[in-house]
C-alpha cells in the first residue's frame, strides 16, 4: 500500500485500492503529513497497523454512526449506504497533534450526501468525532 502517492506542500496524497465491507468501501483516500522526501518507513508501518486493527476499530464507529443517525437502527441498512471512499488522515507525529489518525465515512441516499463522519483516534482510543451534514 502506499503506492505512488503524490507530493503537496506539507503532505503525502494518494487513493489506494481496498476491500472493506463487503465491498460498499472499494478505496482508501490517504493524507500523510510530510516527515521527509518520501513516505517514512514509520508512517508506512503505522498504516499498516491501523489496518491491520480496522476490524477492532469498526464496531465503535458503527455503534456511533447508528447512534447519530435515528433512521439507521440495524447495521445492514447502514452498510449499504456507505460511500466508496474511506478516508485516512495521519498528522504529523513530530508535532504532537491531538490525535495519531482519523478515518472519514460517507453515508448516501443514492447520489445524495446524507451526512460525513469524521473518527479522531489517540493512543487506538476514539478522542473525539465531528459530524458534517
Amino acid at each position: 500500500m502506499l503506492n505512488n502517492p503524490e507530493k503537496a506542500i506539507d503532505r503525502w496524497y494518494g487513493k489506494e485500492s481496498i476491500h472493506l465491507h463487503d465491498g460498499h468501501i472499494n478505496s482508501i483516500c490517504y493524507t500523510l503529513a510530510v516527515e521527509g522526501s518520501q513516505i517514512s518507513e514509520s508512517q508506512k508501518e503505522f498504516f499498516k497497523e491501523v489496518f491491520e486493527k480496522y476490524n477492532k476499530l469498526w464496531p465503535s464507529i458503527a455503534e456511533k454512526i447508528i447512534e447519530l443517525e435515528p433512521k439507521f437502527n440495524k447495521l445492514q441498512p447502514f452498510i449499504t449506504c456507505l460511500g466508496n471512499n474511506l478516508l485516512f488522515y495521519a498528522p504529523s507525529r513530530v508535532n504532537k497533534e491531538t490525535y495519531d489518525f482519523m478515518l472519514g465515512y460517507e453515508l448516501k441516499d443514492g447520489e445524495s450526501i446524507i451526512a460525513s463522519y469524521f473518527f479522531c483516534y489517540r493512543n487506538w482510543q476514539l478522542e473525539f468525532y465531528e459530524v458534517v451534514s
